[in-house]
């Protein structure tokens, strides 16, 4: 908990948290075995993010034709084109 703690305040730009020698000690431990990861590993990127959105997008526009595909296909099998009797 007190890693836990100490990695918040570390993130959100706190200031370092005043404990005692035993938590201080346990958290040197773990910061020593789970290194912080840097700004760029916790946030993605612009061009990471455009990705993500392009392929959101594409998969949406995908669904969307599909969807609108087999609606066509039930209304034409439900509603069969009208024919003109009048000569």
């Amino acid at each position: 908990m007190a890693a836990t703690l100490y990695e918040q305040r570390y993130r959100m730009d706190w200031g370092i948290p005043n404990f005692s020698p035993p938590p201080m000690a346990a958290v040197q431990d773990y910061r020593a075995q789970v290194p912080t990861p840097s700004y760029y590993q916790q946030y993605p990127q612009q061009t990471d993010l455009t990705g993500h959105f392009q392929r959101q997008t594409m998969r949406l526009l995908e669904h969307q034709n599909h969807l609108q595909d087999i609606w066509s296909q039930d209304y034409q099998a439900h509603h069969p084109p009208q024919q003109d009797d009048s000569d």
